[in-house]
């Protein structure tokens, strides 16, 4: 199949002639679940057949199969010799989303050993993935050009030693933060920002021991700075510390 030949739509009931293919997205039961409603009550998978390779793999469209095959109902597919699931992560970047997570697991199926360091990261400090890639690019930021890099499988990670002592220095502080303050992203950005202009960390800790209230979230991260400056200068003789 090229750009210049119409897909034939083929449809069958042999579901076993399917196969997987090495890096597609795991299988999401709240997915399958309501995709199984939504075809329980109007069966619409011939207007999306999956997309299979030559060798009958299927490298889009997983959970349609899976409801098929449930519902015991025909599905449509289309064959493409030569295709991979890079073609698939192309395609879909350009005209349909995939979650954070689905790219990391899919990076990680096909052995790409910075998306298995990022889920490590996550998994130890409870950090979203968002904020994992936030971290482990090591300015605690993300903008559009670091996500289009993760999506293509550019992912970075600078410096694994000082990604790990920030988030170490983060947990250090959630318990002067109210609920899950600590968790934002403009609140990251700003202790990022504090740290890089030489704030001591125990020094730090032992203010924030002493301030009256916990930190409260803030609408954007010169307002975290404004905080972290009051938590740093109150009670303190001398010229105040900016960091904003």
């Amino acid at each position: 199949m090229n750009g210049n030949t119409i897909p034939v739509i083929k449809k069958t009931t042999h579901y076993s002639d399917f196969k997987t293919v090495k890096g597609n997205r795991l299988l999401y039961k709240d997915h399958f679940n309501s995709l199984l409603e939504a075809v329980k009550t109007k069966n619409l998978l011939y207007l999306n057949p999956i997309i299979v390779n030559g060798q009958m793999q299927v490298v889009d469209g997983q959970h349609r199969l899976a409801v098929a095959e449930k519902l015991n109902e025909p599905i449509y597919y289309v064959q493409g010799n030569g295709l991979t699931i890079e073609d698939v992560i192309m395609f879909n970047t350009a005209v349909k989303d995939w979650s954070i997570e689905d790219y990391t697991q899919t990076y990680i199926k096909l052995g790409y050993a910075e998306y298995q360091k990022l889920a490590d990261f996550q998994k130890k400090w409870k950090f979203s993935t968002s904020n994992s890639i936030a971290i482990l690019s090591g300015d605690g930021k993300v903008v559009e050009a670091k996500y289009k890099k993760y999506k293509k499988g550019l992912f970075e990670i600078p410096n694994w030693d000082w990604a790990n002592r920030f988030a170490k220095c983060l947990h250090d502080i959630t318990p002067y933060t109210n609920g899950n303050t600590w968790k934002d992203r403009d609140f990251i950005k700003a202790l990022s920002t504090i740290y890089s202009k030489g704030v001591d960390h125990e020094a730090l800790i032992e203010r924030l021991q002493r301030y009256p209230t916990p930190i409260y979230r803030r609408a954007n991260m010169t307002e975290y700075l404004r905080v972290f400056e009051d938590v740093y200068n109150t009670n303190q003789p001398g010229k105040p510390t900016r960091f904003y």
